[in-house]
């Protein structure tokens, strides 16, 4: 019975899962679409079975099962690691009140909109953004297109509490 029950206090201590994971999808489906076989040994008793797998990645704003994330990991492209300051206990989620403490929009407080943990990078909505023109061909007039840029959770924005209003 003591068993039970130290096993189930660490089950509730346990770190809860980061927000890169709140796509609701299976970790296995998350591992296959990121999986980059590079060289895998033909089947049969004479062979070992060996698979030389790519375990270095680069995380941007596009998640790990989509086609973007994949073109800028394609197999057989060297990759230098990305630094990144190791983050202890993750305190800014999707949704929470921030204030941007660095950049042309300092001072202004919006809702934290994407996270990519990897990179230590949180977008704030509406702010931090850069304007890119698209379309202007064969007839087809030129639209703008807002994009926000991503912040460092480490030294450009800051929890707001939202009782002290």
């Amino acid at each position: 019975m003591v068993t039970k029950i130290m096993f189930l206090t660490r089950v509730l201590c346990a770190p809860k899962k980061l927000p890169k994971e709140f796509s609701n999808f299976p970790k296995r489906y998350i591992e296959r679409a990121m999986e980059q076989i590079e060289f895998k040994n033909e089947k049969g008793p004479q062979y070992q079975d060996k698979e030389l797998k790519r375990k270095v990645f680069t995380y941007g704003m596009h998640r790990p099962w989509t086609k973007e994330f994949y073109e800028a990991n394609y197999p057989g492209k060297h990759i230098d690691q990305d630094v990144v300051e190791p983050i202890k206990e993750w305190t800014i989620y999707r949704g929470d009140k921030v204030e941007i403490m660095k950049g042309k929009d300092k001072g202004k407080q919006g809702y934290v909109n994407y996270v990519v943990v990897e990179r230590n990078w949180v977008t704030v909505e509406g702010l931090n953004c850069e304007y890119k023109y698209t379309g202007g061909t064969h007839g087809v007039p030129k639209s703008m297109i807002k994009e926000e840029k991503p912040l460092l959770v480490t030294s450009e924005v800051a929890l707001v509490d939202p009782f002290d209003q």
